[in-house]
């Protein structure tokens, strides 16, 4: 065999396991997919359990997550009892913290957490696409399973990460593990999509082990539940209004 050919060989076998992906599916197609997944529509509503997992407690919190129009969530605390009734407005790159017993919300950010690992925007946003675009594209071989990669980066001042690196399935554009980066291209922490389920007519992941990079002993549990359409009234996510909120 000739040196050309031998080249040529290792080209094309280099390539079947890391390839820029070509054909008419995009990555912006692939990023869409996932948040269709992960959001059963523009208006719904589900409960969230942040479990956080260490060696001396397992603390946790507890959330029930209004969403319309996609772009506007309020988070409701309903455990521990020493934060239940407070709430979280999140309405596009904006964020409020509303505590009972004061007279107005407080301005806070994407950033902040509400345990480890877990950020405010991770709470109130279920897709991505509000606050990230689509840069990449390509398509891996992971485990003798075909992958797709997309890589986003930030395209609002608000958003909580300024890149992600998302994997999931090349069949049905299931995700399977998230990176997310601050601005100095350092890694905050790991996401695995877990125990899909078949929820309002499609496969959804109701479990999220989060894998914060900057306390490597810490791991942290999402756990969805109660996922149902479901059209809040405008009037909930005006930040004045939510100290009549119950």
């Amino acid at each position: 065999m000739n040196k050309s050919l031998l080249i040529l060989l290792f080209i094309l076998q280099s390539f079947s396991s890391y390839s820029v992906f070509s054909d008419d599916i995009t990555a912006e197609h692939v990023l869409l997919a996932v948040d269709a997944i992960r959001a059963p529509g523009e208006n719904f509503a589900f409960n969230l359990d942040v479990e956080q997992q260490d060696s001396e407690d397992n603390r946790a919190v507890s959330f029930i997550v209004n969403v319309k129009d996609q772009n506007k969530s309020l988070v409701t605390y309903t455990a521990p009892d020493s934060s239940k009734g407070k709430k979280i407005l999140m309405v596009g790159e904006n964020l409020w913290i509303y505590i009972p017993g004061t007279r107005m919300p407080i301005r806070i950010s994407a950033q902040q957490k509400v345990s480890s690992g877990v950020s405010n925007a991770d709470v109130a946003r279920v897709v991505y696409n509000l606050d990230y675009k689509a840069d990449k594209l390509i398509k891996e071989v992971i485990d003798k399973q075909t992958n797709y990669h997309v890589s986003l980066s930030a395209k609002t001042e608000g958003a909580a990460y300024q890149r992600i690196e998302l994997w999931t399935s090349s069949d049905d554009y299931r995700p399977l593990k998230a990176d997310f980066y601050t601005k100095a291209g350092q890694k905050l922490k790991t996401i695995l999509y877990k125990d899909y389920q078949s929820v309002l007519g499609k496969q959804r992941p109701m479990l999220l082990e989060v894998f914060d990079d900057l306390n490597k002993e810490q791991k942290v549990l999402m756990r969805y539940s109660n996922m149902q359409i479901a059209d809040t009234p405008e009037s909930y996510f005006q930040k004045s209004y939510l100290p009549q909120l119950p």
